[in-house]
């Protein structure tokens, strides 16, 4: 199933403190947001976070920012990579599974990209795809 051309759902997540935050996104502030849903242990989600860092490095003064949500069960393995990645990016925990359920995520990693209305306007990209994608949103 594909959530293209619909609002992003606002779920509740966990912050590093352990603090339940909602994340809504309509009307989020950037020109595009990118969600990355990962877990430490996801040997791809390794493999595409440098990627993210370039995207987010050439793209981030000029309106894209991203959030990752972490499929992990353990806080403390997500904790862990955090500290090892350094992303700088905004990261949270999704304990209750309820941003997994909302955004129908059956394989990680699982991106979305958000217009600054919080429409889904692309999913299920990585890669180079990714990248071409991104570099193709701000070139218009």
């Amino acid at each position: 199933p594909t959530l293209v051309g619909d609002i992003a759902p606002t779920v509740t997540v966990q912050n590093t403190e352990g603090n339940e935050k909602m994340l809504s996104f309509t009307r989020h502030g950037n020109k595009y947001l990118l969600l990355d849903f990962w877990a430490s242990w996801c040997e791809p989600c390794h493999k595409e976070i440098p990627n993210l860092k370039r995207i987010y490095e050439t793209y981030h003064a000029k309106g894209l920012d991203i959030i990752g949500i972490s499929a992990d069960k353990n806080v403390d393995d997500w904790k862990g990579t955090l500290e090892e990645q350094k992303e700088p990016w905004c990261n949270y925990i999704d304990i209750n599974r309820q941003a997994i359920s909302e955004y129908k995520v059956q394989y990680i990693p699982s991106i979305f990209i958000l217009d600054a209305d919080g429409n889904i306007i692309a999913e299920k990209l990585r890669g180079k795809e990714l990248s071409d994608f991104i570099d193709k949103l701000f070139a218009e």
